[in-house]
């Protein structure tokens, strides 16, 4: 079920890239074969991705709605390679800076360049000092890749081992340190990010779907940390209505930041903030400053490329047209009050759809 939309067919032809071998606009296959010297992009997309236009991009050209811009592609480039300039849009470097000017809560960090070919090893003293600035301890990532190893690091030594120990973040390390990464530019950054003591025991993480600049789908899993699962069917259902809400408004924040109209947000959840929105369910008048609180203790983990390429779907099922449709369909049921919410929960088999 949990799966990145690259891998279905029926999704390939999400996203806003388009060629025109035919004389007409069709999306191109980000799995094809053709080697492309021009494509059509979302102008909200060739911003993002830094792309130039082609001198005769007016701006004025539509396409599904939405403006697009001509890009002439020199090198000509294989689909796969332009799947990987596109993706780096989304990488933290773009995101990083434009929601902490914004004010959008996240953890304190810092961004270290890393040119085409040079070594990490070159970076040992900025990483010391970064860790320092950030209290000791920090959580290590590539632009755009995460370690599946989640350890704080307090020395630039941890750092390295965990980038090299994950395939994920050693493979794009490994690019940029040799010159020719595959993944994404010849060039990237290492990110530290202020450590969060027991995240996996204080928080849970939510996964905000966002597609034509709204939210369409959250999912999250309940642990066992959280009185949520052990609640009423009804005070349940009002508590994670009230998160919804909650994550709306923030997703919100986060696309007026960003100015993507497609993304993928991993989102933190108080389990405090959540648990006293499940008790003010008993009784309405307390509501409304439970559902503040929730909205005020929200921040951003991490901003990902949309659903249709490499983000994953959590407790969405890709292969599913109707999950599909929710998440990045072109028309949803007018009774659906945006965004679908699916919660599941760790310890017993019980799944909450919320469409309303």
């Amino acid at each position: 079920m949990n799966s990145a939309g690259i891998n279905h067919e029926q999704l390939r032809t999400a996203w806003p890239v388009y060629s025109a071998f035919s004389g007409s606009l069709e999306p191109v296959d980000p799995a094809g074969m053709e080697v492309l010297r021009s494509v059509y992009v979302a102008s909200w997309l060739a911003d993002a991705a830094m792309l130039v236009e082609a001198d005769d991009s007016g701006r004025d050209l539509t396409f599904r709605g939405s403006a697009v811009s001509h890009i002439v592609l020199a090198p000509p480039l294989a689909p796969h390679q332009l799947l990987a300039l596109i993706a780096a849009a989304w990488s933290a470097d773009r995101w990083y800076s434009l929601v902490e000017s914004d004010g959008v809560p996240t953890p304190p960090s810092s961004l270290l360049r890393l040119r085409a070919g040079q070594p990490l090893a070159t970076l040992r003293d900025a990483i010391e000092s970064s860790i320092a600035r950030l209290g000791g301890q920090a959580f290590v990532r590539m632009d755009h890749a995460s370690s599946k190893t989640v350890v704080p690091c307090s020395s630039y030594d941890a750092v390295e081992a965990n980038l090299r120990c994950s395939e994920r973040t050693a493979a794009r390390l490994r690019g940029i340190e040799v010159g020719a990464a595959a993944d994404g530019p010849a060039e990237g950054y290492v990110m530290l990010r202020r450590w969060v003591d027991d995240l996996q025991q204080t928080h849970l993480e939510a996964r905000v779907f966002v597609h034509a600049g709204v939210a369409r789908g959250v999912s999250l899993t309940v642990r066992q940390h959280s009185r949520l699962g052990e609640a009423e069917e009804r005070a349940c259902i009002a508590c994670l209505a009230s998160l919804k809400r909650a994550l709306r408004a923030f997703a919100k924040r986060v696309i007026l930041a960003t100015e993507y109209r497609d993304c993928v947000l991993d989102v933190a959840v108080p389990i405090a903030a959540l648990d006293a929105a499940l008790h003010a369910a008993n009784r309405p008048s307390g509501m409304p400053s439970a559902e503040a609180e929730l909205l005020a203790g929200l921040w951003l983990v991490e901003c990902n490329t949309p659903v249709y390429l490499l983000a994953t779907s959590g407790c969405f099922d890709l292969s599913n047209e109707a999950d599909r449709e929710i998440l990045c369909g072109d028309a949803v049921d007018a009774e659906v009050v945006l965004p679908v919410l699916l919660a599941e929960f760790e310890w017993r088999t019980w799944r909450i759809e919320l469409r309303q």
